[in-house]
């Protein structure tokens, strides 16, 4: 039998953010994008069957030229495909309507530090106007919160961020932040570990009622 396999794709180096602590020592880079024809073609040599994913990452992907084109090829496969994007462009893009694609949307709090965070103003109405638009559609999606100093100190109440803008995501994603070479150079650091603990735990009592609740990158 074959075992449960992801397949990773980071599709481009592209952003319309500039996040203080970007994952991507790459991202900036916009000639590194993987050609269309070459997923296509380690996909198709992949055997997948429907316990597999597909994570498609970049970058931000929805900047890619053939991204549209992308996504309809993948609503046809019989595995799990996982995006994940700032979310800003959602909005302006065909999504095929199928129960396979899940995309993975992060919000960094409310407005003031969202749009502090990507350093883009508005970026906070963009990110919630096409979760607005996938919720429309039917269009299955995750809302990611990475816990930062900010939301912290100003004992931002997740719950009421998701219920003040009528959002139902499929999960809740509960992030570390972690220390990258975006976050040294922007000296911009993660929570104390104590203090994040317990603001952990009051985020996850405050929606364990109502929502799928996913930790990520955080000691047991």
């Amino acid at each position: 039998m074959k075992e449960k396999t992801v397949y990773y794709y980071n599709i481009n180096y592209m952003c319309n953010n500039k996040c203080l602590f970007c994952f991507s020592y790459n991202v900036g880079n916009e000639k590194k994008e993987i050609e269309f024809e070459k997923i296509i073609e380690e996909i198709k040599g992949s055997n997948l069957n429907i316990d597999d994913t597909i994570v498609i990452n970049g970058g931000e992907p929805t900047l890619s030229l053939y991204f549209e084109q992308l996504l309809l090829y993948l609503s046809k496969l019989k595995c799990r495909v996982v995006v994940y994007t700032n979310g800003r462009r959602l909005k302006d893009i065909k999504i095929p309507s199928n129960k396979n694609i899940q995309f993975v949307i992060p919000i960094h709090g409310d407005k003031k530090i969202h749009d502090k965070i990507t350093q883009v103003k508005n970026s906070f109405q963009d990110t919630i106007d096409s979760i607005k638009y996938l919720q429309k559609k039917e269009i299955l999606y995750s809302v990611k919160f990475i816990i930062n100093n900010e939301m912290i100190e100003k004992n931002i109440n997740v719950e009421k961020i998701l219920e003040n803008h009528e959002l139902c995501p499929k999960e809740v994603v509960l992030a570390r932040l972690n220390i990258t070479k975006k976050s040294k150079l922007n000296n911009y650091n993660p929570p104390e570990p104590i203090i994040e603990k317990t603001y952990f735990r009051k985020c996850f009592e405050e929606l364990c009622d109502k929502y799928d609740i996913l930790l990520l990158d955080f000691p047991p």
